[in-house]
């Protein structure tokens, strides 16, 4: 193979943001009003809503007699995990978890 010759990007001495004009902080409601975020509540409550629902069913599936689960620390290590993401992922305000009745049934099988 021909080693190619790759420029390499220039270390900087000091870390910070890439905007010199804007501090690491950058203010929430800068050009939004400020009923935006009372706005927000009604769509946020019924994502919570729907969330809660979808794990509900989700764990009545996966509690079933029929299963027969047998690593119960696995579940419950599972169930820390993803409470632990959920506020992980909530505080960053990246995209919400969906608990996904479909891809359960593998999982299941696993803590067969």
């Amino acid at each position: 193979m021909n080693a190619e010759k790759r420029s390499k990007r220039p270390k900087k001495a000091n870390l910070q943001p890439t905007w010199e004009g804007r501090g690491w902080f950058i203010p929430p409601f800068a050009e939004n009003e400020w009923w935006t975020a009372p706005l927000a509540i009604v769509p946020a409550l019924l994502a919570c809503i729907l969330i809660f629902m979808d794990q509900q069913i989700t764990t009545v599936i996966v509690n079933r007699k029929e299963n027969k689960l047998k690593k119960g620390c696995g579940y419950h290590l599972d169930l820390f995990v993803l409470s632990f993401s959920i506020l992980l992922v909530g505080f960053l305000g990246l995209p919400i978890y969906v608990a996904a009745t479909v891809l359960s049934i593998n999982h299941i099988n696993s803590l067969k």
